[in-house]
Parts: structure tokens; C-alpha cells; sequence
């Protein structure tokens, strides 16, 4: 598993811009149906973090690869590193 962050400005505002990538996944063996693929904790990531951050998420799952894309806004004068 690697994550990797940085920062950038967009004309929206500061971002921060986050990429989660999960390699080396084994899946069940056999047909399966499409529709069930993905686990319970993707579908909450991807409504809780909209909601609370109001983040904008993007993944992908292949058959041996998870990544995520988070893209979440950085409240003005916050810089990296600090916590509240």
C-alpha cells in the first residue's frame, strides 16, 4: 500500500489532493457477478467523505489493484502538518 499527498491551488481554492493505491490484491477464484465486486468500506468511503469533507473521490479496483483519488478542500490559512 502506498498514499501519497500534496497540495495545489485551483481556481475553486487549496486543495489537497490524496492517492491511495492498494497493489497486490487476490480476489476469489471463479466466475463472479460484477455487480458484488467491491467491499462494503468502498461505498462508505465514498459517501461519507463527500458528506463530512466534501471531498471528491474516484476509485478503481482491478483484479489485483485498489487506488483511490480523494480530493478534499484545505480550510484558508492551513498549512501541512497541523493539526487543530
Amino acid at each position: 500500500m502506498s498514499v501519497t499527498q500534496r497540495s495545489c491551488a485551483i481556481a475553486e481554492g487549496r486543495r489537497l489532493l490524496m492517492d491511495w493505491v492498494e497493489e497486490g490484491l487476490v480476489g476469489p477464484s471463479g466466475p463472479q457477478d460484477p455487480s458484488r465486486r467491491g467491499g462494503n468500506g468502498r461505498g462508505r468511503i465514498a459517501r461519507a467523505l463527500p458528506c463530512a469533507l466534501k471531498a471528491r473521490t474516484r476509485s478503481a479496483l482491478s483484479e489485483t489493484a485498489l487506488r483511490w483519488a480523494i480530493n478534499i478542500p484545505r480550510p484558508e490559512g492551513e498549512t501541512a502538518g497541523t493539526l487543530p
